[in-house]
């Protein structure tokens, strides 16, 4: 099954990031991830949070470099602002994630 990227796979993805962040925040502020095995759950929560889904849902698994100093064609500019369009999306809905995740710990401790 092959996922194909979407606004709308992107703007998950986002909620997916921001939600990892905000998972990864608290367990710094409980001082879990301390020596080495805090490093790796460090990497885990990058790739899992940030590297994953933005290669899969932002990019998706089609996606190829251009070709080096030769021009580019219609085709290669239309795939980019189609995923920069979908990036924008991730950024966008991730960061609305984070305010309302800030807001709600916020009103939460409050």
């Amino acid at each position: 099954m092959r996922v194909k990227p979407s606004p709308a796979t992107a703007a998950i993805a986002g909620v997916w990031t921001a939600t990892g962040m905000a998972a990864r925040s608290f367990l710094d502020e409980a001082h879990f991830l301390t020596g080495l095995a805090g490093d790796a759950i460090s990497l885990l929560f990058l790739f899992l949070f940030i590297f994953a889904p933005v290669a899969l849902f932002v990019f998706g698994r089609d996606a190829r470099p251009p070709r080096l100093f030769q021009p580019l064609d219609s085709e290669v500019w239309r795939r980019f602002r189609a995923a920069l369009f979908r990036g924008l999306c991730w950024f966008i809905a991730g960061g609305a994630t984070l305010i309302a995740l800030t807001l709600a710990r916020h009103l939460w401790v409050s």
